[in-house]
């Protein structure tokens, strides 16, 4: 967004009032939740947990996506407009999320691309809706003062975009048990980028100074206070908690502290989300829209609401493993869904929103020369029945999977392992089932004895995603059957899927430890050696697995060392005093 004017009357200074403006546009609710997060973090987090967010996000981050598609798709004179971009920007990132689902590569690529140019996505609209006050107060903005408050909201994205980037982490994706799809990071050296942040951090200061003083001689603090309020909220969407938690400071305050940063993040989420859905149920029911007020406004978010679930459900339904994927939703499908989905929205977004456009600046900037909206009847909609059917079900089958999520990250570790079979068996007919999950019904099949149960979920795991983390499950479960073999297969398929985990490496080598074939003994003490020297932070099962092979090698003495280093780590571990009693007794007896 980029031109303001002169609004034509003090009536024309809102949208749909103050109060619905300041809380909706301008952040009033979220400076609120700010605040609570602030002082109460805890107590909200328990009021509000992390598991029922996802379902704010459906309910309002969903239409966001879909109000975007019905501006450039629900009229005929936007599908000339708009239908050749929006053509070749579905095909290109139809084509782009097909590749990523079968390359690890291409799906670290889209999903990087998605996670950096979503903070800019966030700040134009800030920036765009800040002008928009201003154009409808008729507060004129001097180029180079315009460029200042652009370079602002620029300088807060490149800030979050320096942040994120210093790690020393390489452009390769890793298979983190199965979630192959990761953030790509350039790896940029701490201390440059620390001088970096703060050089920046001081440009945006002056930037946001300059332009306030501009402001202050051409108006008062109460017409600028939505601009204000809109600018103080980019702040603390990016700069603020990105600046604090830099340097270590108030690592107690939830809203600036990373620990709880994905739970911050999913509530500026909604916000944004809100924001969204604000400007555009205002533009849609005046250009040439329905007038029916609050009735008008609930037709455009529910069909806003069925278009952005088709385009989150029908992705993940057709590219489902067994379908014409191979990813499970939340081992790397899921990340590309949200990425296609994003960029989608994105450049849509930027094509569409911008106060230069005629039309666009009648309904949002009320311009005195370009007359009153006229009262255009609603265009007739020619989507067929069997389009909004189909997104009724997408939004159906969105919904469903949502709260089965939720059901399940909210019952957590309570959970039983029938009832989470039974949730993901559901979650299978979407095309959401979990490796993660059904190697946790593993394990709590392996904690109540049940091996045969056990079995099948670890099986069940291992076709959904072979990583690391389902064939481990796997091994254990063929330990605890007494079926050695069968867990060295497994754990050899683990350490080849993740050749740097240390858990497979430790498994692999606690069962090859008490085997009889002294070349898979020697085995072991080569993997669990490194493991050892690089220090794990729990040591004592691997000098266990360590003292076994040297004892069954013949190498008592070193074997008696080990464990005297068991008791030095644990003195009161009882296992490594029989080992080690019985070890001097036989070294006695030779």
């Amino acid at each position: 967004m980029s031109a303001t004017a002169p609004a034509p009357s003090p009536s024309a200074r809102w949208l749909f009032g103050p109060v619905p403006d300041l809380l909706l546009g301008c952040g009033g609710l979220y400076f609120a939740l700010f605040a609570v997060l602030s002082v109460a973090g805890p107590a909200l987090r328990e009021t509000v947990p992390l598991a029922l967010l996802p379902l704010g996000l459906l309910l309002l981050g969903t239409p966001h996506y879909g109000a975007t598609l019905l501006r450039v798709a629900e009229r005929g004179e936007d599908r000339r407009t708009y239908g050749p971009f929006t053509a070749v920007v579905s095909l290109g990132l139809a084509v782009a999320f097909a590749a990523g689902v079968h390359s690890a590569w291409v799906g670290s690529w889209l999903f990087t691309i998605y996670m950096t140019w979503s903070p800019w996505h966030y700040s134009g609209q800030n920036y765009g809706l800040a002008l928009m006050f201003l154009g409808r107060r008729g507060i004129p903005l001097a180029p180079g003062t315009k460029r200042l408050f652009h370079a602002s909201f620029l300088l807060s994205f490149v800030l979050t975009v320096i942040a994120t980037q210093s790690s020393t982490a390489s452009f390769a994706p890793v298979d983190a048990g199965g979630a192959e799809i990761t953030l790509l990071r350039a790896g940029i050296p701490v201390g440059p980028a620390n001088v970096a942040l703060v050089v920046l951090s001081v440009a945006y200061l002056g930037c946001l100074a300059a332009v306030a003083a501009a402001l202050l001689r051409r108006a008062g603090p109460r017409a600028l206070l939505p601009t204000a309020l809109i600018t103080a909220m980019q702040a603390l969407w990016f700069v603020v908690p990105l600046l604090v938690g830099r340097w270590g400071g108030l690592p107690g305050v939830d809203s600036v502290s990373g620990r709880h940063g994905y739970y911050a993040f999913l509530w500026i989420a909604i916000a944004h989300s809100v924001q969204y859905l604000w400007v555009t149920g205002y533009y849609a029911t005046r250009d040439g829209g329905p007038r029916g007020g609050a009735a008008g406004q609930a037709r455009h978010l529910g069909k806003a609401l069925l278009a952005g679930s088709a385009l989150w459900a029908l992705p993940a339904l057709l590219f489902a493993p067994g379908a014409l994927g191979r990813l499970p939703y939340d081992a790397g499908l899921g990340l590309l869904v949200a990425s296609a989905v994003n960029l989608h929205h994105f450049l849509l977004d930027g094509a569409i929103w911008k106060l230069r456009d005629g039309r666009i600046a009648r309904v949002l900037l009320r311009r005195q020369d370009a007359g009153p909206p006229e009262a255009v009847e609603p265009e007739p909609s020619r989507a067929p029945v069997l389009v909004w059917s189909v997104a009724a079900l997408a939004l159906v089958v969105l919904a469903w999977g949502r709260v089965e999520e939720a059901r399940l990250a909210w019952l957590g570790d309570r959970v039983e392992a029938h009832r989470l079979e039974a949730a993901l068996d559901r979650l299978a007919w979407i095309g959401q089932d979990s490796a993660r999950l059904r190697a946790h019904g593993a394990r709590l099949h392996l904690a109540a004895g049940d091996t045969g149960r056990a079995l099948v979920a670890a099986q069940a795991a291992v076709g959904l995603a072979p990583g690391a983390e389902s064939w481990i499950v796997l091994g254990r479960v063929h330990e605890e059957a007494r079926r050695p073999a069968a867990a060295v297969e497994a754990y050899r398929e683990a350490l080849a899927a993740a050749p740097e985990s240390r858990a497979a490496a430790g498994a692999l080598a606690r069962v090859l430890a008490r085997s009889r074939d002294p070349e898979r003994i020697a085995e072991a003490v080569r993997l669990v050696e490194p493991l050892l020297a690089s220090g794990v932070r729990e040591p004592l099962p691997h000098l266990d697995t360590l003292a076994v092979a040297l004892a069954r090698l013949g190498r008592i003495d070193e074997a008696i060392e080990v464990r005297r280093e068991m008791l030095r780590v644990a003195p009161g571990f009882e296992p490594a005093r029989r080992a080690l009693d019985e070890l001097l007794a036989r070294r006695g007896n030779v």
